[in-house]
């Protein structure tokens, strides 16, 4: 998972993801132990774009596998 990869980088980071989602990343014990800030938003790659955006979130995902607006400092 992504998500995991970007948190051992970034611990701590905050993520948006979709409302789908909310089992698989409450529950993963790598991002609890990187302490991940995780705000469930509204399925759709626009809502999570912005959402990532206001918050300045690390990055977005979608639990259909999209991920988006990652910020420059992440871009790997």
């Amino acid at each position: 998972m992504l998500a995991r990869d970007l948190s051992k980088l970034h611990p701590g980071a905050s993520f948006v993801v979709d409302v789908k989602s909310t089992g698989l990343f409450a529950a993963d014990p790598e991002l609890i132990k990187q302490n991940v800030k995780v705000d469930y938003w509204k399925t759709g790659h626009s809502h999570i774009k912005r959402r990532v955006r206001d918050l300045n979130a690390l990055a977005g995902f979608e639990k259909s596998g999209h991920s988006s607006s990652m910020r420059r400092s992440a871009r790997l």
